[in-house]
C-alpha cells in the first residue's frame, strides 16, 4: 500500500490519502491505481468542486472496472463518494478524472480500483 498525504492550500490543493489497492483473482480484471491526485482551481474552491485524476493499470484480463473516489472529514468518516464504472482491456493503462463535490469538512481522500 502506498499513501500520500498533502496539507491543504488556501486555493488549490485538497490534501488526501491515496490508497492503491486492488482485486486480485486468476480471471477478471486486476485492477491497481498507479497514481491519483485531487486539484480544486479558484472557482472550485468557490463553488465547492473538484476533480480527482487517477491513472488506472488493469494487470488482468478485460473487464469492467469500477474506480472509487471516497472523501473522508479528520475523523476518517466518508463525507462523499463518487464511483465511475469503465471497461478495461488486459494491460491497459487510463486516466480518468472524478469530478467531486468538496465540502468544507473534507481532509483526505482514498482513491481504489476494483474489479466490477
Amino acid at each position: 500500500m502506498v499513501t500520500r498525504r498533502r496539507v491543504l492550500g488556501a486555493i488549490g490543493a485538497v490534501g488526501g490519502t491515496a490508497v492503491l489497492a486492488g482485486c486480485a483473482g486468476l480471471t477478471g480484471p486486476n485492477p491497481q491505481v498507479r497514481d491519483a491526485d485531487m486539484e480544486q482551481d479558484f472557482l472550485g474552491a468557490l463553488t465547492g468542486t473538484g476533480t480527482v485524476e487517477v491513472l488506472v493499470e488493469n494487470d488482468g484480463q478485460e473487464g469492467q472496472v469500477e474506480v472509487v473516489v471516497e472523501l473522508e472529514d479528520n475523523h476518517g468518516e466518508v463525507v462523499t463518494r463518487e464511483i465511475e464504472s469503465i471497461h478495461m482491456e488486459e494491460g491497459e493503462q487510463r486516466r480518468i478524472s472524478v469530478d467531486v463535490e468538496v465540502t468544507e469538512e473534507v481532509e483526505a481522500y482514498e482513491v481504489e480500483a476494483r474489479a466490477g
